[in-house]
């Protein structure tokens, strides 16, 4: 039986690399559709919870399991799209970018549903106090607008990344955007409606010390 012959170096290479290239396809495609997979289960529970991302329902802890299970989702998301497997992918065009931002919005998502699942949390915690003076009633709205307006700079400070995206992302971005949209107005609008109250609260107080002095 006559030897088989070897194959020359170069094919023996071009036959690995092939051979890493499409492993490597398959590895990136998987991660990426369970990145996706998470990051729907995550805009899903933001969109069960989105007639309750308003300031006084965000206060009272209304939507607080839909987020708390949105930040579980978008933690998970995002641990597969910063995978180091899918770094190389930032060198192709287009297709690069999606996958950037596929990073980059699942980390933007899980810190928003964080800091709102925090106000949440928080807010109604506070409010679930019952004040007995003046003073602790005053001190309590001065927390509330604390807590509110502490999720509201986080909140301002995150970005959705480049809108110039195709399929999928693009959609999952206009989404996103819109959730966080409606976080950021809640939140603006309970530090509004606390620091508001309080100012109201303190006023006649101070109206009577003076005319009391």
């Amino acid at each position: 039986m006559a030897p088989r012959a070897k194959l020359p170096r170069h094919a023996l290479v071009a036959r690995v690399g092939i051979v890493v290239l499409v492993a490597w396809l398959i590895t990136t495609g998987v991660l990426l559709l369970l990145a996706r997979q998470k990051a729907g289960a995550g805009l899903d529970a933001l969109q069960q919870a989105r007639n309750q991302l308003t300031a006084d329902a965000l206060l009272q802890g209304k939507g607080l399991s839909a987020l708390q299970t949105a930040e579980r989702e978008f933690a998970s998301a995002h641990r597969l799209a910063a995978n180091p497997v899918l770094a190389p992918w930032g060198l192709v065009p287009v297709l690069g970018r999606n996958v950037t931002s596929v990073r980059s919005l699942t980390g933007s998502a899980e810190q928003v549903s964080k800091l709102g699942a925090t106000a949440a949390r928080d807010g109604s915690a506070a409010l679930a106090e019952h004040p007995a003076t003046g003073a602790e009633r005053l001190a309590l709205l001065h927390r509330v607008a604390l807590i509110a307006g502490r999720a509201h700079q986080g909140l301002a400070q995150l970005r959705a990344g480049p809108s110039e995206l195709i399929g999928p992302v693009a959609t999952a971005r206009a989404r996103f955007v819109d959730r966080l949209d409606r976080l950021q107005t809640a939140t603006g609008d309970a530090t509004t409606l606390a620091a508001g109250a309080a100012h109201l609260l303190n006023g006649p107080e101070r109206y009577l010390v003076l005319a009391a002095n």
